[in-house]
C-alpha cells in the first residue's frame, strides 16, 4: 500500500514477516548503524514530498468529510546486512535488518511532519508550509528529533521491540503512538537493557502550527525503579543565529565548572561557543529552548513543562578550524571525527527529566509512570522569543522611545486580553490569540522590565510574567544540594542510575556489593534497600539473597519496620518459587499493609486460588493507591523516597491490564472493555490493551447484544490492528502471555534482568 494509509492503523517492526524482502545481491556489504537508517530516510524525502502532494486515493472519504489532518503511510522495506551483534567470542553471524522503514506523514494546512516509528517515533522532518522552512536539521547525520532512553546517549537499534498504531480523534486530530520495549537487549548489548517500557506519541491537530510530542516511561514492577529520559532536537543554526536559553548559569554535565549566562537575551553562537560544546542550564527561568535566526526573523522552539522536565541543555557545533573549545575549564583544539560532534550550522536542544546527563536520575514509584509533554514550534514575525509556554510565545521590541510585546498562540485560537504594566502605566488590548497574526500591545516610553498578564474570555489568568525574565544563577545551597546527588556516588545513586550509570560510575550491580558487604549489624533501612536491589539485580540463586532474606524476616518478627519488611520477604519468597505464591510467603502477609508489592502478591494468591473477585479487589486497590504513601512516609519512609520524581504519577498500567484479563475470565467483557478504553485514552500506544480490547469486543459479539453489529465491526478492526502490533514485537507477545498466565494461574513471571 505505498502512498496510502492502511485500512486499519497498525505498525510493524523489524521482526515482522511483512518486512521480509528478496535476499540482498552479493557485493559490497553495507554497515548500517544509526547513520544508515537516517541516510536511507533522507533519500525517501523526495518520495515523501511527492506522496504528500499527490491526490487522495479512492479509499479516502469525500472532501467535505475528510479529516483536517491527513495521514499517509509510505512503506519502504529494504533489508540489508547491518552491523553484527557479535558475542564476545565474535562467532555470531551478522543479522539482516532493514535500513529503510515505513514512514508516517502527518499534514495539515500549517505543517508536514515525517515520523519513523521504527526509530521509536523519531521525527526526520517537520516542514512549516507557511514559511517554507524546515524546523529540524537533518535527517542525514542523525538529525531530526527523538527520545533518548534508557540513558541520555542511547541509540537503540532501529525497529527492535517497536510496534505502533495511528489514532484518529473525532475532531480530526491524528496521533502516531509508538511502543518500545528494551528487555530483549541482553548479553553484550545490555547497555540498552531496561525493564521499563517507553511510549511515544506524536500528535498533530487540525490547523495547528505546533507538533505535540509526549514521551512516557512505565514501571511494570511492584518495586521502585530509577530512570532518566531525555528528548533532543537538532535545529538549523545558520550564520548569525542566536541561542535561546533562559538560564542564569550553565555548566558541564558533571557540574564541575559553572559559568554565568545572560539568559535575558538571545546569545550569539560566537559568544556561546567558548563556554563549551555542551551547556547545561542552571537556574532556568523559562520552559523553552531553541535558536533564533535574525535574517529570517525565525524562532525554532522546543517548549517543555518547566517542572515536569527540569533539565535543559544545548549542544553546539565544533569550532571552525583554528578556533578552540573549552572542555572541563581548559581550552584545547577540537578533536577531529569526534563521535558526538555536530555538523556545522546545527544546534542540538535537549530537555530531560533530570538536571544533567551526569545526574543519576529519579525513582519511578512501584507500577508508576512519568510523562514528558513537549511542543515543537516555529514562530516568526515577533523578533526573538523572550517567553513561551504551551499556549503562547512572546516577543519584546524596543524602538526609539517606545516598547511593546507581540504575542502569538501555540494552541487553539481563543479570545484573550493582554494587560501590560510598568511603573504605573497600563495598556490593555483584547483580541484573538492565534498562530498566524500576532496580538500586539505597546507602552509609551522604554522600561527595563514590564509585567504581562494574559486573561481568557472568562477572565481566568493564563499567564502572569515579568519580561524579559530575570534568570538568577543557582544559589550556593541549591547548587550544593544538586551536587550532593552526584557526589559522593553512594549506593542510592547507584540504584537510581540502574543499569545505565554515567561513564566511570557504579550502577545497580555495584549497589548490590555495597549494600551486602556487611549485613550482620546493618540498620533495618539498609536491609530493606539490600532486599530491593537484590530483587532487581540478582537471581534467587545468588549468594547474598538467602542471607538478606533470612535476616530481614528475623528483624521483621521483632517489629522493626514490620510492614515493608514482611512485604519484601513475601516478594522474595514468591520469586524463589518461580513466581508462584506459596504458603510460606502467605505467612508474611500482614493485614492492612499498604506496600504495593504486598498487595500484588496478595492479588496473585487470590487468582491462583480461583477467587477472582477477591483478586480484582486487590488489583483495584493497587490502581487507586498513592505510591509515595504506599512506600512509607515519616518514620516509616524507605530511604531514597526523596528521590521520587515530583512529576511521576501512579500509572498502574500493569495491574489495570491484569484487571482487564480477569474481567474477561469471569465473562464480563463490557466491564473489561470499559477498563481498557480508559487506559487507551491515557496511553494510546499500549499494544496489550489493544489486543485485550479486541478480545472483549469479540466476546460482546458472541453475546448477541443490541450493539452486536457495531461490536462486530469494531472487533474485526481491533483484531487486525492487534495482530499486526503483536507480530511486530516479540517482547509484547511475551508480556501479553505473562498477563494471561497471571490471571489464569496467579503466577508472577518475575523481574527481568540482562
Amino acid at each position: 500500500m505505498p502512498g496510502g494509509c492502511p485500512s486499519a492503523a497498525f505498525g510493524t517492526g523489524s521482526d515482522s514477516p511483512r518486512n521480509a524482502g528478496p535476499p540482498e545481491k552479493k557485493g559490497r556489504q553495507v554497515r548500517a548503524g544509526w547513520l544508515q537508517p537516517l541516510i536511507a530516510a533522507a533519500a525517501l524525502l523526495p518520495a515523501i514530498s511527492a506522496a504528500a502532494a499527490a491526490p487522495e486515493t479512492a479509499e479516502a472519504p469525500a472532501a467535505e468529510a475528510a479529516p483536517p489532518v491527513r495521514v499517509r503511510v509510505i512503506e519502504r522495506n529494504r533489508p540489508t546486512e547491518s552491523r553484527p551483534d557479535a558475542e564476545p567470542d565474535g562467532k555470531t553471524e551478522p543479522a539482516a535488518r532493514p535500513t529503510a522503514f515505513d514512514t508516517v506523514i502527518l499534514e495539515n494546512a500549517c505543517l508536514r511532519a515525517v515520523v519513523v516509528p521504527a526509530l521509536g517515533g523519531h521525527l526526520i522532518q517537520v516542514h512549516d508550509k507557511r514559511a517554507g522552512l524546515d524546523l529540524l536539521a537533518g535527517p542525514a547525520r542523525r538529525g531530526g528529533a527523538g527520545l533518548r532512553f534508557p540513558h541520555p546517549g542511547a541509540r537503540p537499534p532501529p525497529g527492535e521491540g517497536v510496534c505502533w498504531r495511528i489514532v484518529r480523534d473525532d475532531d480530526g486530530t491524528v496521533t502516531v503512538a509508538v511502543d518500545r520495549r528494551f528487555r530483549q537487549f541482553t548479553g553484550p548489548r545490555a547497555a540498552l537493557f531496561s525493564p521499563l517500557r517507553m511510549g511515544t506519541t506524536v500528535t498533530l491537530r487540525p490547523d495547528s502550527p505546533v507538533l505535540e510530542v509526549t514521551g512516557r516511561v512505565d514501571n511494570p514492577l511492584p518495586l521502585r525503579q530509577g530512570f532518566r529520559l531525555w528528548y533532543a532536537a537538532r535545529l538549523p543554526a545558520r550564520r548569525g543565529a542566536r541561542v535561546l536559553l533562559p538560564a542564569g548559569a550553565v555548566a558541564d554535565a558533571a557540574l564541575g565548572t559553572v559559568r554565568p549566562w545572560p539568559g535575558d537575551r538571545p546569545v550569539p553562537m560566537a559568544e556561546a561557543r567558548p563556554l563549551g560544546p555542551d551547556l547545561w542550564a542552571l537556574g532556568a527561568a523559562g520552559g523553552w529552548v531553541g535558536v533564533y535566526e535574525p535574517a529570517s526573523d525565525t524562532n525554532r522552539l522546543l517548549v517543555r513543562s518547566r517542572y515536569g522536565a527540569p533539565g535543559t541543555a544545548v549542544r553546539l557545533p565544533a569550532p571552525a578550524a583554528g578556533d578552540t573549545a573549552v572542555r572541563g575549564g581548559s581550552p584545547h583544539p577540537p578533536r577531529r571525527n569526534e563521535r558526538f560532534s555536530l555538523p556545522p550550522e546545527t544546534l542540538e536542544a535537549a530537555v530531560g527529566s533530570c538536571a544533567t546527563a551526569g545526574h543519576p536520575g529519579h525513582y519511578l514509584p512501584p507500577f508508576g509512570a512519568y510523562g514528558m509533554r513537549l511542543r515543537l514550534a516555529m514562530v516568526r514575525g515577533i523578533g526573538p522569543v523572550v517567553w513561551a509556554d504551551e499556549r503562547m510565545a512572546v516577543g519584546l521590541w524596543r524602538r526609539g522611545g517606545a516598547m511593546g510585546l507581540r504575542v502569538v498562540g501555540l494552541g487553539s485560537p481563543e479570545r484573550v486580553r493582554l494587560v501590560l504594566r510598568a511603573d504605573g502605566e497600563r495598556e490593555e488590548v483584547a483580541g484573538r490569540l492565534s498562530p498566524d497574526r500576532p496580538l500586539a500591545v505597546q507602552l509609551r516610553g522604554r522600561r527595563a522590565r514590564v509585567r504581562l498578564t494574559v486573561l481568557d474570555a472568562e477572565d481566568d489568568e493564563l499567564a502572569d510574567v515579568f519580561l524579559p525574565p530575570r534568570a538568577e544563577p543557582l544559589g550556593d545551597d541549591a547548587l550544593a544540594a544538586l551536587r550532593g546527588r552526584m557526589e559522593p556516588w553512594d549506593w542510592q545513586a547507584m540504584e537510581v542510575s540502574g543499569w545505565h550509570p554515567p561513564a566511570g560510575r557504579g550502577g545497580l550491580p555495584a549497589a548490590v556489593g555495597e549494600l551486602t558487604r556487611s549485613t550482620a549489624k546493618a540498620p533495618m533501612d539498609r536491609l530493606l534497600s539490600a532486599a530491593r536491589v537484590l530483587m532487581l539485580a540478582e537471581t534467587p540463586a545468588a549468594g547474598p539473597w538467602q542471607g538478606v532474606r533470612s535476616r530481614l524476616a528475623f528483624r521483621a518478627d521483632r517489629g522493626d519496620h514490620r510492614l515493608p519488611a514482611h512485604a519484601y520477604v513475601a516478594m522474595m519468597l514468591t520469586l524463589e518459587a518461580g513466581g508462584r505464591p506459596t504458603d510460606e510467603a502467605a505467612r508474611h502477609d500482614e493485614p492492612g499493609c499498604p506496600v504495593l508489592g504486598a498487595l500484588y502478591v496478595r492479588a496473585l494468591r487470590a487468582l491462583a486460588a480461583g477467587d477472582m473477585m477477591r483478586g480484582l479487589r486487590h488489583l483495584r486497590r493497587i490502581s487507586e493507591q498513592s505510591p509515595p504513601i504506599a512506600m512509607g512516609l515519616g518514620d516509616r519512609a524507605l530511604p531514597g523516597n526523596d528521590r521520587l520524581h515530583p512529576s511521576a504519577w501512579p500509572g498502574c498500567q500493569w495491574p489495570t491490564l491484569l484487571r482487564g484479563v480477569v474481567r474477561l475470565r469471569v465473562k464480563q467483557p463490557r466491564r473489561a472493555a470499559s477498563i481498557l478504553e480508559r487506559l487507551l485514552r491515557v496511553d494510546p500506544s499500549r499494544p496489550e490493551a489493544v489486543a485485550l480490547l479486541a478480545d472483549a469486543c469479540a466476546r460482546l459479539v458472541e453475546q448477541e447484544t443490541p450493539r452486536a453489529t457495531e461490536d462486530r465491526k469494531r472487533a474485526a478492526a481491533l483484531r487486525a490492528e492487534a495482530d499486526r502490533m503483536l507480530e511486530a514485537s516479540s517482547q509484547v507477545r511475551r508480556d501479553l502471555e505473562a498477563l494471561r498466565e497471571a490471571a489464569l494461574r496467579g503466577r508472577w513471571r518475575g523481574i527481568p534482568r540482562p
